[in-house]
């Protein structure tokens, strides 16, 4: 009788086992399935967090590069002013001087005094052969007191686009 005993608590000690593995083995595993979600949720997020930082990344890129081609563009356009009063000085014949130049971006007025016409029309010819100068027109001829010729002309730059 005592060994009946004992192999009822036996059984029940072993049934018990097997019962509270049953109900605790699905807890185990339902707690381990949260941790991988949650495991897999924060990755998602840093995933997230990495596709936002490359698209902002591509758009300083792009930014960048619309302002570089810009930029570049405008380096086109833009004629540089000491290259152009270095083409003057090579051109201009002798008996011509200059008293001033006013500079736009578009345009250039050049004043100043020469001998005779034949000059200013030398002066603007070679000017006109300039790769960068799309026209030039003779604003005004003057005599002075002195007979040397007052003259006014509009050099016009070419635009590139």
């Amino acid at each position: 009788m005592k060994r009946k005993r004992i192999l009822k608590v036996i059984f029940g000690i072993v049934t018990f086992t097997i019962l509270l593995g049953m109900f605790l083995y699905p807890l185990s595993y339902k707690n381990n399935l949260q941790n991988q979600y949650s495991l897999l949720n924060s990755r998602i997020d840093k995933l997230k967090a990495t596709t936002n930082l490359d698209k902002k990344i591509r758009e300083a890129i792009n930014l960048y590069n619309e302002k570089k081609d810009f930029i570049e563009k405008e380096q086109i356009n833009k004629t540089d002013a000491v290259k152009i009063l270095k083409d003057i000085s090579f051109n201009i014949p002798e008996k011509v001087s200059i008293k001033s130049i006013t500079y736009k971006k578009e345009y250039m007025d050049i004043s100043g005094e020469a001998v005779s016409e034949s000059y200013i029309a030398d002066f603007m010819f070679d000017l006109r052969n300039l790769d960068y100068i799309k026209d030039i027109r003779l604003i005004s001829i003057n005599e002075n007191e002195n007979g040397l010729l007052i003259y006014n002309i509009k050099v016009i730059f070419k635009v590139v686009s």
